[in-house]
């Protein structure tokens, strides 16, 4: 299988995108024979040759800010791109990412028809399952359609950080970045027990 997973734009140019690079480590060192391409497309733009033949793609919304965006890509992408010539289906669009845990899926999905999923929470379980060929059914965190009623699975347990691979930025370049010196995120840490603070995105991101 060939996946894009794509950073939705509108976000500052200078972040280079954590989320994607720890998926991109996880899913290569879980779903053998999957060939995932990370796309910032704050950076970069549709043209690119990864996008010459996805079979699935995947975008990441951290801002909230890049969620209209995202969807209006999504609809430029299913309404009028996909199928290409010789192909009989298009890609599944599925939209994850820690905004898209602060939505209600059930009404995103009724609301734009040509989104086929919705991946709440801590991305890397749902992705092996999606990329790995399991049902929609066994996806934690998912929303999908069945037969025209919108199912929404539970949100996957928080992961050690510990128990993840390091994000892996070769195909993000840090360099690139409208930096002086190559700025790279980290974080040390996954999860909260508390989820107490309001303005924290970690309460709707983590399961605890």
């Amino acid at each position: 299988m060939r996946a894009v997973l794509a950073f939705a734009p509108g976000a500052d140019p200078t972040y280079v995108p954590l989320g994607l690079a720890a998926l991109a480590a996880h899913i290569r060192a879980t779903v053998p024979g999957c060939e995932l391409v990370p796309v910032d497309l704050s950076h970069a733009w549709w043209e690119q040759q990864a996008l010459s033949e996805p079979d699935w793609i995947g975008f990441s919304a951290l801002y909230p800010g890049q969620v209209l965006p995202t969807l209006a890509l999504a609809r430029f992408l299913a309404q009028q791109v996909f199928p290409p010539p010789g192909r009989a289906t298009r890609p599944p669009l599925v939209l994850g990412g820690a905004s898209a845990s602060a939505l209600r899926p059930a009404e995103a999905l009724r609301a734009c028809p040509w989104l086929d999923g919705i991946l709440a929470g801590e991305g890397e379980q749902g992705l092996v399952r999606l990329l790995g060929g399991g049902p929609p059914a066994a996806v934690a965190g998912l929303a999908w359609r069945d037969r025209g009623i919108v199912r929404v699975n539970r949100k996957p347990d928080t992961l050690a950080a510990a128990d993840v691979p390091l994000p892996m930025f070769e195909d993000l370049d840090p360099r690139a970045r409208w930096n002086p010196t190559p700025v790279l995120p980290v974080v040390f840490s996954r999860g909260c027990k508390g989820r107490r603070c309001r303005f924290c995105a970690h309460n709707l991101s983590y399961s605890g």
